[in-house]
C-alpha cells in the first residue's frame, strides 16, 4: 500500500491540504468544491474523475457542453450528495465529515 493511501481523518488540516492538493491539476468542475471532495477522501485522478484511495471507488462528473450554467450547477449539487454515499461499504471515509 502506498504511503499516500493512509486512512486520514478529515479534521486533520495537513491531511485535508494534501488531499486538496490532488484536486487542483485536472480538476475542471468549478461547480463542485475541491475542498468538499478532499474532506470526504476523494482525490482527482483524471479529467472529470475522482477516486477514493482507501476503498477504490471512482466517480465521474461530466455534463454536455450545451447545458446552461444553471443546469450544470444543479447536476453538481446532486453529484455532491454522492460524495458521502459513493464510497464502498466498509470504507473508513463513510460518515467521516
Amino acid at each position: 500500500m502506498r504511503e499516500s493511501a493512509k486512512y486520514w481523518k478529515a479534521e486533520e488540516k495537513e491531511n485535508v491540504a494534501q488531499l486538496l492538493g490532488t484536486n487542483v491539476g485536472t480538476f475542471t468542475w468549478k461547480a463542485i468544491s475541491a475542498v468538499n471532495c478532499a474532506r470526504r477522501g476523494w482525490i482527482n485522478v483524471d479529467m472529470d474523475t475522482i477516486a477514493c484511495e482507501a476503498c477504490g471507488s471512482r466517480m465521474l462528473f461530466s455534463t454536455p457542453p450545451s447545458w446552461t450554467r444553471q443546469q450544470v450547477d444543479k447536476a453538481a449539487l446532486v453529484f455532491s450528495l454522492k460524495l458521502d454515499s459513493g464510497h464502498k461499504l466498509l470504507c473508513p471515509w463513510i460518515d467521516n465529515v
